[in-house]
């Protein structure tokens, strides 16, 4: 047979017959039928430049930008439901190289050997292929001018070569605002209630018939000149002069004229809200260069010839569905402005029955210096809140919440954070306050919880509907409570979403479990260290630094520990060394002490021995400098104290009251691994052990290099004597080896203990009276591994990567009032980890199996390679917050700049560019900073279809689409559990609404941070119909 094989615009054909573009080539099955004819290649029918950039400008038109009323919106087809010609003739080929063994050719969508291609505005080049098959990202490069992306290939290909991309809209980063801004949120108009769509219904408002301020926006000028200087400056330019921070109008050749609105009439669906201390304002994020949409400023300071912000000292600011809810920090005027873009008008609320009450004039009236606030107090609508100096508002709608006949929208319930407690604004108008009066620094709202930080750095909760009725509770939680908060991080911040949020000098994170306080866990996070989960009780969490470094122990510092003599001790008046004890005679208040070479930053066990105490007593302090104080002791007995040097530390004082009486003895000071819980009782070092990254580049360390001579311990702690009760023991190890090693002890032979370890290749463990030991039967892996040893309610459980692998009955008393703890090593320094170490708690809670899924779960990325977990840059002291509950992302700002976790994950971090932060707000991957300076607004490159589907999940989201959980009822049973992730809007018994309430027959809701329970007041009888309707959570 003659050899017809040829070769065609680069291609090796086996014949010269190659199919042209025509209608044969639309169809797979006629292609097919070509090659079975014998075709040696397809020419695909021509995709014209032009039909692209028709869909790209039909996509816009109608998708992005649509000129619609939102009613009218579901009329349109939705974003990830259209497919665009591009899409269509791409899927096409890959088909048609999936089933044919013949080239494809692409027809029309590049020349024979070009090499460069331009993409259009806003889309983003993905892939290119030649001849169906993916071209390799080593032969060309994608550059781009901050408009378009240009490809551009090493060398050209003959034949058709078809570029794939996506449409995006392009990344937004820009500064917004000149001035020192004291609070700025995102405000997402398109999540109100009612999607936004009362945007479209606004053109009868003074607000968008007024007159606007120009037509083009031209970002910041120092001067008028300067501004006028700029590219493209004109009449009617619209810019902010930085140096007096007012905006202003081009006019003349050479002039400006002062203007309170900029460039466009409906109110933008996003927006940057700037307030400083006598202004606000509303920038549009969604338009090039972030213009000014609108501005108040404030008038007089008396309730006549006012503007609507009046001239006191604006503190905070919230929005949702169509209001603004601007406060003051001013005990003389009004609290809580509204200002209603529906109703066209500003409502204010205070503690001043000469301040309270509705606007004379609209919202073009704003800046008026001739209105007036109408005495409204006492009337409805219009309640006195008890205090009127505000520090900060939320707001929320609640469900059930009553329509707005004025507004066509759900009324939001506000919560305000005052100087004589919280005050809640209710949807009906009424004003409910909380029983305390203790100040309220900040407040943060959902429609399940009240979550408040006061003026004695303290967090509160108050859950729903408690928050609704008169004099309030709010209990509190503090450094001595269960959960605490971070020993010395005097909370000024307070904020909840996924988690409660706790923050001051580091973080305070909450996983609650509403239903049991006591049972919630907290995670403790600095820019030094993440202390991992913490659950209920915590007694100890160690092994939890970011620092690399081989640590050493210092010995005993201690000269004379047992005061055989008093030539190293320097006594204060009343103080005497006799017998080999000091002791203490009242009178005077003065110290023991003795001069030491401490390690600044670092941490330190003081231990001893106080008896025959009578009266008052001592607290240990390592002074010079900063003074690093433990705590007060009053009491006979042994003690044992963990403090961390402060610049400038030069020795130990044992500092006694006037009125202490009694005995010192056993005065120790060594080096110690630091506790990161509350009750601060270190591990001390022995020997040395290598701290290294738990993966490559990883900020979390782990520690290694146990021995006989070079291991962790610590003395008798009275914390760790659990008895019979609940404890747990969990923490991390990467085994290098199966063989025969002790995780954790705590025993004495022949008494109490409790311990995990490996004999011969499987994972055995300690919980007995007597210190026998017992096998799992359960095989150790090497490799990394989290295990958690716990016994919960008389039930021994052991975990293993967060699985059960392991349980059995125990009630024995583990109590030895003689024991030592180790870490790496048994209690006589023998059997040393093999492989290394991280993140070790021990609680007197036992975990519920939700809790420590979730611990597994979010701390398991932390030993991933290059995986950060600690507060970025060179501070600690939070100065905002923010959650971004779309992207489930944690933000904290700090002198430094902005650090956002996920969970307990770092996933981005950035040094200011405003000054030190003093404002954070997040929405749907959008982050605006506020600062001593300036603001900054970004928003990252989204993907147009990702954008679109967004949307419409949002949109069909709307409400929360409720969703049915029926049970068929078991005799008496009350409780009936959702699956995850739900919250009960209403319950029905075999088909009759039951009422959600307190008293009578009813149902009541519970939650344990993971799962929401209805529960019937009356037992249900067998075979009863319960039906729950629920919604999603976030």
């Amino acid at each position: 047979m003659p050899d017809l094989s040829t070769t065609y615009l680069g291609l090796h054909l086996k014949n010269p017959l190659v199919p042209s573009s025509s209608p044969l080539s639309h169809d797979l099955d006629a292609i097919l039928h070509l090659e079975d004819a014998g075709a040696a290649a397809i020419v695909m029918h021509s995709l014209f430049e032009e039909d692209v950039r028709h869909d790209e400008r039909m996509i816009d038109r109608f998708l992005v930008h649509p000129d619609t009323f939102g009613e009218s919106a579901g009329h349109l087809p939705f974003g990830h439901d259209y497919q665009s010609r591009l899409d269509s003739y791409l899927e096409k080929i890959l088909r048609l190289k999936s089933r044919l063994s013949i080239p494809v050719v692409a027809s029309s969508i590049s020349k024979p050997n070009q090499t460069v291609f331009v993409a259009g505005i806003g889309q983003s080049i993905k892939s290119i292929y030649a001849d169906g098959v993916l071209v390799p990202t080593n032969t060309y490069a994608i550059t781009t001018d901050g408009f378009r992306e240009t490809l551009t290939l090493t060398a050209g290909f003959a034949y058709g070569l078809t570029v794939a991309g996506d449409i995006s809209l392009n990344a937004i980063a820009a500064s917004i605002h000149s001035g020192v801004i004291v609070k700025a949120i995102i405000y997402d108009s398109s999540r109100d209630s009612d999607g936004g769509a009362w945007r479209k219904r606004c053109a009868d408002k003074s607000w968008y018939t007024e007159t606007l301020g120009g037509t083009a926006w031209m970002g910041g000028a120092a001067t008028t000149a300067a501004a006028w200087a700029l590219p493209g400056a004109d009449v009617g330019c619209v810019f902010q002069n930085t140096t007096d921070k007012k905006f202003y109008s081009l006019t003349g050749t050479s002039t400006a004229s002062e203007v309170f609105r900029g460039i466009s009439r409906e109110f933008p669906e996003q927006v940057a809200i700037v307030v400083e201390a006598a202004r606000v304002v509303i920038y549009d994020v969604t338009a090039p260069g972030c213009p000014m949409w609108m501005s108040f400023v404030g008038g007089a300071s008396n309730w006549i010839n006012t503007s609507m912000l009046w001239n006191f000292s604006l503190s905070s600011v919230c929005a949702l569905n169509a209001k603004i809810v601007c406060c003051h920090a001013n005990a003389g005027g009004p609290a809580v402005i509204t200002l209603d873009f529906i109703s066209d008008s500003a409502i204010s609320k205070t503690s001043n029955v000469s301040y309270g009450g509705r606007y004379s004039g609209n919202l073009a009236l704003r800046n008026s210096t001739t209105g007036y606030y109408l005495n409204g107090v006492g009337s409805t609508g219009y309640s006195i809140i008890p205090n009127a100096m505000v520090n900060d508002v939320a707001i929320t709608v609640l469900d059930g919440a009553p329509i707005d006949p004025a507004t066509g929208l759900p009324v939001p319930t506000i919560a305000v954070a005052t100087a004589g407690g919280v005050s809640v604004i209710k949807d009906d108008g009424t004003v409910v306050s909380s029983s305390s009066t203790t100040g309220i620094n900040t407040v943060s709202l959902t429609p399940s919880s009240l979550w408040i930080e006061n003026y004695f750095y303290q967090a509160g909760y108050a859950n729903y509907p408690a928050f609704l009725g008169a004099a309030f509770t709010i209990p509190v939680i503090t450094t001595a409570t269960i959960p605490a908060l971070m020993p010395n991080g005097l909370t000024n911040r307070a904020l909840q979403a996924k988690y409660k949020v706790a923050s001051g000098n580091g973080l305070s994170v909450f996983k609650d479990n509403p239903s049991n306080l006591n049972a919630s866990m907290v995670s403790y996070i600095t820019n030094t260290y993440n202390s991992g989960w913490l659950p209920g009780d915590i007694r100890g969490a160690y092994l939890a630094d970011t620092t690399a470094e081989t640590i050493t122990g210092s010995g005993e510092l201690v000269l004379t520990p047992d005061f055989a003599t008093d030539t190293n001790w320097t006594k204060g008046t009343g103080w005497a060394i006799a017998a080999g004890v000091a002791s203490k005679a009242s009178g005077v208040a003065t110290g023991l002490y003795q001069a030491l070479t401490l390690v600044v930053g670092k941490s330190y066990i003081v231990t001893g021995t106080a008896s025959g105490v009578t009266g008052g007593g001592f607290t240990p302090r390592f002074i010079g400098g900063t003074t690093s104080a433990g705590s007060f002791i009053s009491s006979n007995g042994d003690f044992s104290q963990t403090l961390l040097v402060q610049t400038g530390n030069v020795g130990l004082d044992l500092t006694a009251n006037s009125v202490f009486v009694g005995s010192i003895d056993n005065i120790s000071v060594k080096l110690a691994d630091p506790d990161r819980s509350v009750k601060n009782t270190g591990l001390v070092l022995n020997g040395s052990l290598t701290k290294t990254a738990v993966a490559s580049g990883a900020g979390l360390v782990a520690y290694s290099g146990f021995s006989a001579s070079n291991y962790l311990e610590q003395p008798y702690n009275a914390n760790l004597d659990f008895g019979t009760g609940d404890f747990c023991v969990m923490g991390w190890v990467n085994l290098s080896s199966t063989g025969s090693q002790q995780l954790f002890s705590r025993l004495t032979a022949g008494a109490g203990a409790i311990g995990l370890f490996i004999l011969t290749g499987t994972w055995n463990y300690h919980c007995s009276a007597t210190a026998t030991f017992v096998s799992t039967g359960i095989a150790a892996v090497a490799g990394l591994n989290h295990v958690a040893l716990f016994r919960a309610s008389g039930t021994l459980y052991f975990y293993v990567n967060g699985a059960l692998v392991y349980s059995v009955a125990n009630t024995a008393n583990v109590t030895n009032t003689s024991a030592l703890a180790t870490l790496g090593i048994y209690y006589d320094h023998s059997s040393p980890v093999l492989g290394s170490m991280a993140l070790w708690r021990i609680s007197a809670t036992a975990p519920s199996l939700d809790q420590l899924q979730h611990i597994y779960r979010t701390e398991l990325p932390l030993f991933q390679a290059n995986a950060q977990c600690t507060i970025a840059g060179t501070s600690t002291a939070v100065t905002a917050l923010a959650y971004d509950d779309v992207a489930d992302t944690l933000h904290v700002g700090t002198s430094w700049g902005r650090t956002a976790f996920r969970d307990l994950l770092r996933v981005d971090s950035e040094a200011t560019t405003t000054g030190a932060l003093t404002s954070l707000s997040a929405n749907q991957g959008a982050v605006l900073t506020g600062g001593a300076s300036s603001g900054r607004f970004y928003q990252p490159a989204l993907l147009l279809r990702d954008e679109l589907r967004r949307k419409d999940e949002a949109r069909k989201a709307l409400g929360k689409v409720p969703v049915f959980f029926d049970f068929t009822a078991t005799a008496s049973q009350t409780a009936f559990v959702l699956p995850k992730g739900y919250t009960a809007k209403a319950l029905y018994k075999n088909g009759t609404l039951m009422r959600e309430a307190t008293t009578g027959t009813y149902w009541s809701r519970s939650n344990d941070g993971f799962q929401e329970t209805a529960t019937l007041s009356v037992g249900a009888t067998v075979s009863d119909w319960v039906s729950v309707m629920a919604t999603r959570n976030y």
